[in-house]
């Protein structure tokens, strides 16, 4: 980053070698508003290809599949999964994002920020004195 460069701090969470996952709690809709989920805890995944909703968050809000993307899983599994549009927002930030997401049958998150979303701004983690680790999004302006 410049140091002229101005930017908006998104999201910002701390977290333990004992508790390894960064999430934040995001809102996910429908694309025409009509269903909408405050509060779904999202996992910043670095490691992920695409974003991606839930299969049973996808039901849950009703979410009309429009196709399919092959996925490439951590054991090297590769499957064809279904495709959605939806908007996402973190509250407080004013960060709205449309995206198209690739649902998954883990229930453990809701939400997946991957590399689509992350690389739309700045992704820092940083290392603190008790072996934990501090990261922070933050959007160009």
């Amino acid at each position: 980053m410049k140091k002229s460069e101005r930017c908006s701090l998104i999201a910002t969470a701390e977290f333990t070698l004992s508790h390894p996952l960064i999430v934040t709690r995001v809102n996910v809709c429908s694309t025409d508003g009509k269903h909408r989920k405050d509060g779904a805890i999202a996992l910043w995944d670095t490691g992920s290809e695409h974003c991606g909703v839930s299969k049973a968050l996808a039901q849950e809000l009703g979410l009309l599949q429009v196709g399919t993307r092959l996925t490439r899983y951590g054991d090297k599994q590769v499957i064809e999964e279904p495709t959605y549009l939806v908007n996402i927002e973190i509250p407080q930030t004013g960060f709205k994002r449309s995206l198209l997401v690739v649902g998954f049958g883990d229930d453990s998150q809701d939400f997946i920020i991957g590399m689509p979303l992350i690389r739309t701004g700045i992704f820092h983690i940083e290392p603190k004195p008790d072996g934990g680790f501090r990261f922070v999004f933050m959007k160009r302006e």
